[in-house]
């Protein structure tokens, strides 16, 4: 039977506190990632429970596997195996075993760009393997009960994979830059081949609240300091890529954003020319924020 520990750690920066909870649960199933909700999953049968019938869902809801469209780097359709959570709303961030044309590899659930500033690392030796995923999301100061759940997501032996509920983390949304975090950690041990392997995962999803974006510059600068081109972007509609003037030595990126007060606030990153992008906020009808990297290209 393995041990898994989930560790769920609140901070906010501007007061100072910091709220902590842990809890143990046992299960023989490894822990892949989280599926991130804003509502609950409501998974349990509470009423079978207070009648004491047995939940038939038994606290889990199973993915699908189905054969996902992509394009691949030529340009080309094809299509690859995905586990998904078919008619539950939420942002997947799992990373699955998957078993095709008799080989095995892990695969990536694909969160729709929401999560940003992502970790995801893999330390595999003869006796034990151990995975991390960390990811940020941002979401728009303003919203009330504003709550996000990092449901934790497991996959059997069997290959199958389920999500069971998680309790929720109310977030603070008075202010830019208040954070917290979800996080998990699970350690089991398997027996392959009469040889004892430890398996460790640890899976970090941080939040921090950002006011609303509603204009962004792009500068490009010369050398001398000097402006080159101003291109602006309003109602979240960006390129895939920018072509650089031949001048542009750096790229200033000005986010022009409202405040609790509709007071306009304008924030600055700054890009060097050898960068392979620059990032721009994108806000979503769901009032989370995507972190867009738009492509620079030189061109001589």
């Amino acid at each position: 039977m393995s041990k898994i520990v989930v560790s769920l750690l609140l901070m906010v920066g501007l007061c100072g506190c910091q709220l902590a909870k842990e809890v143990v649960v046992t299960g023989e199933d490894e822990l892949i990632g989280v599926f991130i909700t804003m509502e609950s999953l409501n998974l349990h049968d509470f009423e079978a429970t207070l009648n004491n019938k047995d939940d038939i869902n038994n606290g889990k809801k199973y993915a699908s596997l189905i054969m996902e469209p992509y394009i691949n780097e030529a340009g080309q359709s094809k299509e690859m195996p995905a586990y998904v959570f078919e008619d539950l709303e939420g942002i997947p961030f799992f990373n699955a075993e998957i078993e095709e044309d008799g080989e095995t590899y892990r695969s990536m659930a694909d969160s729709n760009g929401y999560l940003s500033n992502l970790k995801l690392a893999t330390n595999i030796t003869d006796d034990s393997r151990e995975y991390v995923l960390e990811g940020k999301l941002y979401y728009k100061v303003g919203i009330q009960d504003m709550v996000f759940y990092a449901n934790p997501v497991y996959q059997e032996s069997n290959g199958n994979v389920y999500v069971e509920q998680a309790a929720g983390l109310s977030m603070m949304d008075s202010m830019e830059g208040q954070s917290g975090s979800n996080k998990i950690d699970a350690s089991m041990t398997l027996t392959e081949n009469n040889k004892t392997i430890t398996n460790k995962t640890s899976v970090t999803v941080s939040y921090e609240s950002m006011f609303e974006p509603i204009k962004t510059s792009i500068i490009e600068m010369n050398k001398e300091n000097e402006v080159v081109l101003i291109s602006e972007y309003k109602n979240n509609i960006f390129p895939d890529s920018l072509d650089l003037n031949n001048e542009t030595e750096y790229v200033l990126v000005e986010t022009t954003k409202l405040d609790t007060t509709n007071k306009e606030i304008v924030t600055r990153e700054i890009f060097s020319k050898n960068d392979d992008s620059i990032n721009v906020y994108e806000l979503k009808d769901n009032g989370l924020i995507i972190v867009k990297n738009i492509i620079m290209n030189l061109i001589n």
